[in-house]
């Protein structure tokens, strides 16, 4: 999942959930006003597993892509074998 499918999805919701959004943004907006200590803290532990899940999800993609590229060759050449002489 690319940044620009994450930043799809808010849209989608932002556009289709006004309520629930408008809630939301002044919620937060209270909590970092009377709060701003603890929020910045929280945001700041947000930051770093959001960054911690993109590298997850980075290299999970990765190496799916690897496992697809393997299987595609392996039945390629399995075909290819199996084309030109039969095992019995």
């Amino acid at each position: 999942m690319g940044i620009d499918e994450l930043l799809e999805k808010v849209d989608y919701l932002v556009q289709n959930h006004i309520v629930i959004t408008v809630i939301f943004i002044v919620a937060i907006s209270l909590l970092i006003i009377y709060r701003r200590k603890s929020m910045f803290k929280l945001l700041a532990i947000l930051a770093v597993l959001g960054v911690i899940f993109y590298i997850v999800t980075l290299l999970g993609s990765g190496t799916l892509a690897g496992k697809k590229q393997k299987d595609r060759l392996i039945h390629k050449t399995e075909s290819s074998f199996g084309s030109q002489t039969s095992f019995q």
